[in-house]
C-alpha cells in the first residue's frame, strides 16, 4: 500500500510547486496510469517515489509517501531502490555498466542472490522482453528502443514491489510495445504494484486498474478503468490527451521535380562496428515529409547520422546531383537527436533558442508556437522530458538548415504538443526544405508524413 499525504515538492530556483497531492492511497497490486500534458508533475511524483527527489533533483519537499507503512521520504536511494525499479524516460541515465548482462546482473547481485539464480532469471527475462542475442552487447551500441527494454529488464531484475515507469514506450517499435504490454499483465498477475507516467495509452487498456490526471502538479480528475474505457475520444482530446487507437497510414505518394534533392549510393550501413545491411540507393526530395520506421535496431538513427554529416562513410553522396564533403553536409543540415539531453548545453531556455543565431522576434515567435514562453527563464534539465524535446525542436528549427532529420520528435509528448509539433513539420514542408521524420508514433506520422518508407525494404546483403 502506497499513502501519501500532505505532499509538496518545489524545485530549487522556481517560486511555483511542481507537485500538491493532499492525498492519495494505491492499494497494492495495482496497475495505476498517469496521465496529463508535458510538465504537469507525472515525472516529478515518479521521482519522489524512486527517491531521486531531493537526492538528485534538489528541491523542497514536504509531506509523507509511505510503502507499507515505512516513510520512504527519509530512506536513502540505495534504501528505496531494493523496493521500487524504475524505468527512467531517457534510459541512458540509469545505465552504469558498459555490458547489457552486467546491467542486469547487478541489481541482482547487489541483493546478494547466488550466481545460478542470477543466471536463470537473466534467460527468463531475456525471452519476455526480447533480449536474444543481446546480453553480450555493449549499452552504448544499442538503439533508443533496445536500451528502453535493457531498463526495464534491469529494474525487474532487482525483484521490487513497486515499479514505476516513465513513457516507457516513447522509443518502441510495435514488437517492443506488444513484449511490454504481455510482461506488465505477467508482473500485475504476480502482485507487482506498477505506477505508469505515459501518453500513449492504448497499449495499456487491459492492464490498467485507475488513471490519473495531473495539471500543474495536483491530480485534478482520476477514472476507473471502466469509467475510461467509456471517455470517447473527443472526451480525451478535451483533457489534451492522445486517442486510444490510431489508423494506419494510407496516404498516396507525391510526385515533385526541380526541388533540391539529398542522394545516397552504395553504404554499407553499420552502427559502430556491426554491419546492419546495405543500401544500393536512398534519396529524399524537398516538398515531401517522410517518415522513416522500422524495428528497433534496424539502423534508422545511423542512417540518420550518415545522411547529416555526422558519420563518416564510404559511399556517395549527392546533393542536386553534385557530390557532397562531409563538411558541406553537415552546414546544410539539421538533426534532432533522440537523446535531446546530448544537444542542450545552455543555462536557460532563451540561451538554447537565441544559439540557433535566430532574431529576437524569430525566437519569441517560436517559443509561443512550442509553448516555451513561461520557460524561457528555465535551466533546461529542470523540465521535463517532453518540454526538452521541445526545446531542443525550437532551436533546430531557428538554424534555418535546408535538411531537416528529426528522431522521435514527440516522444514523451501529449496531444496538444504532439500536433504543435506536426504544424511546424508542415511549415518545414511548404518552405521547400528537405524533412524526415524517424518515429514510431503512428499520430504523428498520419499528420504529417506523405511518404513512409520502411528501413527494411531498403536494407540487403552485398
Amino acid at each position: 500500500m502506497i499513502e501519501v499525504e500532505n505532499l509538496s515538492f518545489t524545485y530549487a530556483g522556481q517560486k511555483k510547486p511542481a507537485l500538491k497531492i493532499p492525498h492519495l492511497e494505491i492499494a497494492a497490486g495495482r496497475c495505476v496510469v498517469l496521465t496529463g500534458i508535458s510538465g504537469s508533475g507525472k515525472s516529478t511524483f515518479l521521482r519522489v517515489l524512486n527517491g531521486l527527489i531531493p537526492e538528485y533533483f534538489p528541491g523542497n519537499l514536504q509531506g509523507k509517501v509511505t510503502l507499507n507503512q515505512q516513510d520512504l521520504t527519509q530512506q536513502s536511494v540505495e534504501e528505496i531502490a531494493a523496493q521500487v525499479g524504475s524505468v527512467f524516460q531517457n534510459p541512458r541515465r540509469q545505465f552504469f555498466f558498459a555490458k547489457v548482462s552486467d546491467e542486469l546482473a547487478f541489481p541482482a547481485e547487489n541483493q546478494g542472490q547466488a550466481p545460478e539464480r542470477i543466471w536463470q532469471q537473466l534467460r527468463v527475462t531475456e525471452q519476455e522482453l526480447g533480449l536474444a542475442g543481446l546480453l553480450s552487447a555493449k549499452l552504448a551500441e544499442l538503439s533508443g528502443g533496445q536500451k528502453q527494454r535493457v531498463a526495464l529488464a534491469a529494474a525487474q531484475m532487482q525483484r521490487p514491489q513497486i515499479l514505476v515507469l516513465d513513457e516507457p514506450t516513447a522509443n518502441l517499435d510495435k514488437q517492443g510495445i506488444a513484449l511490454l504490454q504481455a510482461n506488465l499483465t505477467k508482473l500485475k498477475a504476480q502482485g507487482l504494484t506498477i505506477i505508469i507516467a505515459e501518453h500513449r495509452l492504448d497499449y495499456l487498456r487491459e492492464v490498467a486498474d485507475d488513471y490519473y490526471y495531473f495539471t500543474a502538479g495536483e491530480i485534478k480528475r482520476s477514472w476507473t478503468k471502466a469509467e475510461w474505457l467509456k471517455l470517447t475520444d473527443q472526451q480525451r482530446l478535451a483533457y489534451g490527451l492522445r486517442p486510444l487507437q490510431v489508423k494506419a497510414f494510407s496516404k498516396a505518394r507525391l510526385q515533385v521535380s526541380g526541388q533540391n534533392t539529398l542522394a545516397l549510393k552504395d553504404l554499407t550501413l553499420k552502427r559502430h562496428q556491426q554491419e546492419l545491411g546495405w543500401l544500393k540507393e536512398f534519396s529524399l526530395t524537398s516538398g515531401i515529409i517522410y517518415g522513416l520506421t522500422g524495428a528497433n535496431g534496424l539502423g534508422k538513427t545511423s542512417l540518420a547520422k550518415v545522411l547529416v554529416g555526422l558519420k563518416k562513410v564510404r559511399a556517395h553522396l549527392t546533393w542536386n546531383e553534385r557530390a557532397l564533403t562531409q563538411r558541406a553536409l553537415l552546414a546544410k543540415s539539421s538533426l534532432l537527436m533522440q537523446d535531446v539531453s546530448q544537444q542542450l548545453f545552455l543555462p536557460t531556455v532563451q540561451a538554447e533558442l537565441n544559439a540557433s543565431g535566430a532574431t529576437k522576434q524569430e525566437v519569441t515567435a517560436m517559443a509561443a508556437k512550442l509553448d516555451l514562453s513561461e520557460l524561457l527563464s528555465s535551466h533546461p534539465f529542470s523540465l521535463s522530458g517532453g518540454q526538452q524535446q521541445r526545446v531542443a525542436l525550437g532551436r533546430a528549427l531557428l538554424a534555418q538548415k535546408e535538411l531537416f532529420i528529426l528522431d522521435e520528435p514527440t516522444s514523451g509528448l501529449d496531444e496538444q504538443n504532439m500536433r504543435r509539433v506536426a504544424d511546424l513539420l508542415l511549415e518545414l514542408k511548404s518552405s521547400k526544405r528537405i524533412v524526415m521524420v524517424i518515429s514510431h508514433d503512428q499520430e504523428l506520422i498520419n499528420l504529417t508524413c506523405d511518404e513512409v518508407l520502411n528501413l527494411s525494404d531498403f536494407l540487403t546483403k552485398k
